[in-house]
């Protein structure tokens, strides 16, 4: 909020006096656009040197790394799931990734959970990015320099910090500050309460700015304020916090507001609904991704929230930020080549090799591309699952990246390949004979230990036990091959089993590494018939708890088990 003395200034100069604050973290990323294989190479030895006493920098010989080729060799790129072991090393107090780690950060953006090193040059080029995204909206945003910002950060998003950076950390992460809401806020786990005090408690703030990981987030938080509207402005009026649990830091009453919600409810009388510009009249931006699965989403906020602007703060891969913010919808941000090392990995052919970001030659606009990270996290060539496109590529050689959907996963076991496709082909046959439609359904990798109610297999039907090449049961110990499915309408066991039969069947034919598990009994097979609504009731948990990537559609293949809850689950079949 603007000082007294500051109101007295022209907004002009207020505005100019606010930007300067960002002027270095501007000036290094031009200095990055300008001279992309300098920052490139500058970040890569930086990235090295501080890590090259670390196990993995030993294995790997970071030491003697003095150029990007010579780190293309020693370092092979690995998936999420290849670096699980080493970053569950890292977060038990080894250094095998980092040193001097300040502690844990849980990364939801990818298909597997990431439990990152938390360091402090992480912690330094998010600062960087953030000051880069403030620099955008103070120069893009509607009146928005010297107003407040309200960020609504993922639930539970504080690390396990070994160190005294945890607030600054959480600063830079979920945003420039959560503005007048307590930190607690973000620990109560009904989604009601949480919804109800974050609303209780900014329905007296001035907001100019709204920020959140998804803007699904931001529309479940303009559901909750009509659906809570009347308990809402009945406190507003008498001054009252009521809630169910006990919250030391949050206050227990604030000043009363009578004629303020007298106008509020005429509002809503009048329009039909509450809505968020009713209560902050001011707010003029949104902050949310806006760019591929996003997208349909973003482009509904303006029914909710009035005439505002919708920014699109950049991607993440792997706990950093890969671009610089740009307006939602456009064609992406531009590609941040300082403090980290990025590579683009073409996705035909696949025998070709991963291209410098900074390489203007070998990169083609239009194309998708997977990014390729080493990070201050350490991530040394991390492989995303995420896809980006280059969009554009400036006269030095800088891309524009925009979100691209998601690579297609692949599951290595006991040395044999499962891929996306292959399952997403077994589905589609398997489903075909029964007229089966799906609302939704993914395969996973899980032990029988944790699929509730298993069926054992000799009490199949007789055609299931027909259909199947296969009827043996592989030993407990083995792997599980789980296919969740959310029917359209209800499936009998007899179908249960007849579907499961066809699927096995259908699989075996398109992929030649599943035949081999049955055929050893090292894999098992799996049918999870889920009640109606199950994945949507997931989609929307996962939007209201805050956090990122909650547009991106469920792939065939998980390379994570599906935590799955007792009550979604109508029948298990093995």
């Amino acid at each position: 909020m603007p000082s007294f003395w500051s109101k007295l200034l022209p907004f002009a100069l207020r505005k100019t006096l606010a930007l300067r604050a960002h002027r270095d973290a501007v000036a290094r990323h031009d200095h990055a656009r300008q001279n992309p294989k300098a920052a490139q190479q500058g970040a890569l030895e930086r990235i090295l040197q501080l890590n090259q006493e670390t196990e993995f920098g030993r294995s790997h010989g970071f030491a003697e790394a003095t150029s990007i080729e010579r780190y293309l060799t020693r370092v092979p790129p690995r998936s999420p799931h290849e670096y699980a072991p080493f970053l569950e090393a890292q977060a038990q107090g080894a250094e095998v990734l980092v040193k001097e780690a300040l502690g844990t950060l849980v990364e939801y953006a990818e298909r597997t959970p990431l439990a990152l090193p938390l360091t402090p040059p992480a912690l330094e080029h998010w600062q960087w990015w953030e000051a880069l995204l403030q620099h955008y909206v103070g120069v893009h945003g509607k009146n928005v320099v010297d107003g407040m910002w309200l960020s609504i950060p993922p639930k539970c998003l504080s690390p396990k910090s070994a160190g005294s950076k945890g607030d600054d950390f959480e600063q830079a992460r979920a945003g420039a500050t959560h503005g007048p809401l307590p930190p607690i806020l973000w620990e109560i786990d009904d989604e009601e309460e949480r919804y109800y005090l974050l609303l209780r408690l900014a329905l007296t703030q001035p907001l100019r700015v709204l920020r959140a990981q998804n803007p699904g987030t931001l529309s479940i938080l303009a559901d909750h304020l009509e659906g809570q509207a009347e308990r809402l402005l009945e406190h507003l009026a008498s001054g009252i916090i009521k809630t169910q649990g006990s919250y030391g830091a949050l206050p227990s009453s604030l000043k009363p507001e009578p004629e303020r919600a007298r106008k509020l409810m005429q509002l809503r009388n009048a329009d039909g609904q509450l809505k968020p510009h009713h209560i902050w009249p001011e707010l003029t931006t949104l902050i949310c991704p806006g760019g591929g699965a996003a997208r349909v989403a973003a482009k509904r906020l303006p029914d909710r929230y009035g005439d505002v602007l919708c920014i699109d703060p950049g991607l993440w891969i792997a706990g950093s930020p890969l671009s610089a913010a740009s307006e939602a919808g456009r064609l992406g941000g531009w590609a941040l080549l300082d403090g980290q090392f990025v590579e683009l990995e073409p996705l035909a052919p696949l025998d070709t090799a991963p291209i410098p970001a900074f390489d203007i030659e070998a990169l083609r606009v239009g194309e998708r591309y997977t990014p390729i990270i080493s990070s201050h996290h350490g991530l040394y060539r991390y492989r995303s699952s995420q896809l980006v496109e280059v969009t554009e590529l400036d006269e030095r050689g800088t891309p524009r990246l925009a979100p691209a959907g998601q690579r297609e996963a692949r599951i290595t076991l006991e040395g044999e390949l499962l891929t996306e496709h292959e399952v997403r082909c077994a589905q589609s046959a398997a489903c075909r004979p029964l007229d089966v439609i799906s609302r939704e359904q993914c395969c996973f990798i899980d032990s029988i230990e944790a699929l509730p109610e298993v069926r054992d297999t000799q009490d199949r039907p007789f055609l299931s036990r027909l259909f199947s090449r296969d009827p043996v049961r592989p030993v407990d110990a083995a792997p599980y091959l789980c296919w969740a499915l959310e029917p359209r309408e209800p499936l009998s066991a007899q179908d249960g089993h007849k579907l499961l039969a066809y699927f096995e069947q259908a699989l075996r034919r398109h992929s030649s590494g599943f035949s081999t598990l049955r055929a050893e009994q090292t894999l098992g097979v799996a049918l999870l018939l889920l009640r109606r609504g199950s994945f949507a009731r997931r989609r929307h948990q996962h939007l209201a708890n805050g956090l990122p990537g909650g547009h991106t559609p469920r792939a065939a293949l998980l390379e994570t088990p599906l935590a799955l809850r007792a009550e979604d689950i109508d029948r298990t079949i093995a």
